[in-house]
């Protein structure tokens, strides 16, 4: 049997560590989505006349169909986008479509401006219990491209929309969580936070970020009865 180089050696302990990850991370995702909830470890989602639900990019996509789904489990909503003609639209269809959730607030702002968050601070105010927070908006250049072609702006744009508003948001509405003893947190992060993405770098990196986020907050909040959970969905057709 030929001997292994060093190199060899080192491939084959990354291609294993690598898939070992992947492995738990699989079965991690199994545990969340099938096994906990039937084995009666899942969230206990404790909707009520009070209880409010906050969610950022709520009128496509995953972040629609979050709506949709803690609307029907009869949850107040706080749904929060850039269009208010389509936030108007959303709230009349779930206010019409799920009977038990009694009230829908909208919030219209540009996640790509810093200084929203004052807006966002005044209108959650007035909710009595924030329950859930779904950080959920992301941005996703048009194309494919290089690094130094994708251009600053865009850059920016990563930075502002895809993390900025994640720590903002969870900065507004965990204090209330941790004073209540009580709370859910669901980032949406993405499949290409697993490993680098070349031509989608900067967006990748960004997932990543979220994805550390989820798990360290994770940690530092389980105590105190906060639930911080990350969701990495594959390629979805959000419009």
């Amino acid at each position: 049997m030929a001997e292994l180089s060093y190199l060899e050696i080192v491939g084959i302990i990354w291609l294993s560590l690598f898939v070992l990850k992947l492995l738990l991370s699989v079965l991690r995702g199994l545990w969340t989505t099938c096994l906990a909830h039937r084995l009666g470890f899942g969230i206990k989602w404790k909707p009520g006349d009070h209880v409010w639900a906050v969610i950022t990019g709520a009128t496509d996509g995953i972040g629609l169909q979050y709506a949709k789904q803690l609307a029907q489990k009869g949850y107040n909503l706080v749904i929060i986008s850039r269009s208010e003609d389509k936030l108007m639209a959303t709230q009349k269809s779930l206010l019409n479509d799920y009977k038990n959730c009694k009230q829908v607030k909208t919030i219209a702002v540009d996640f790509n401006r810093t200084d929203i968050y004052d807006k966002i601070t005044r209108e959650l105010s007035g909710v009595e219990v924030v329950d859930v927070l779904v950080n959920n908006v992301g941005t996703l250049s048009r194309c494919a491209d290089y690094f130094l072609d994708i251009g600053s702006q865009m850059n920016e744009t990563y930075f502002k929309v895809n993390m900025f508003s994640y720590i903002r948001l969870i900065e507004i509405v965990l204090p209330k969580m941790v004073q209540q003893n009580r709370g859910i947190v669901i980032n949406v992060s993405s499949q290409t936070a697993l490993a680098p993405v070349p031509l989608m770098t900067t967006y990748a990196a960004t997932k990543a970020f979220i994805t550390f986020l989820s798990e360290g907050l994770s940690v530092e909040y389980e105590s105190k009865g906060v639930t911080i959970q990350t969701v990495m969905p594959s390629m979805t057709k959000t419009k």
